[in-house]
């Protein structure tokens, strides 16, 4: 029980008098609860069920999606600063746009880091 207690501080602090049927069987239950997800943890840490897990893979879709559209519009933003569409006097769109390719360029290397780590 200790070990759970570390991993779920909710169990610290689980105050609840057992003074009745009621009572007990909301600790049983949340207790319960916390091992259930304990044991999913454990079975995902280790990406055993990755190949079924149609969240992840649901996930890894939507990201790659992302990426690809990233690709995209940054092209498309260079070929216009290239072409000079961007207003030179207009220093603000030019710090938006600068702030735009740097979110979406650590966005790109947080997705990269959290692949590698799965792998």
């Amino acid at each position: 029980m200790g070990f759970l207690k570390g991993c779920w501080s909710s169990l610290q602090g689980l105050r609840i008098r057992i003074n009745d049927e009621k009572g007990l069987q909301y600790a049983a239950l949340w207790v319960t609860a916390c091992i259930h997800l304990h044991a999913f943890a454990l079975d995902h840490e280790d990406m055993q069920f990755v190949n079924r897990d149609t969240f992840y893979k649901k996930g890894q879709k939507i990201a790659k999606k992302e990426r690809r559209e990233y690709a995209e519009w940054r092209a498309e933003q260079e070929l216009a600063a290239l072409e000079g569409e961007i207003n030179a006097g207009g220093r603000g769109e030019i710090e938006l746009l600068e702030g735009k390719i740097k979110r979406e360029e650590l966005k790109k290397e947080l997705l990269a880091y959290l692949d590698a780590q799965r792998r």
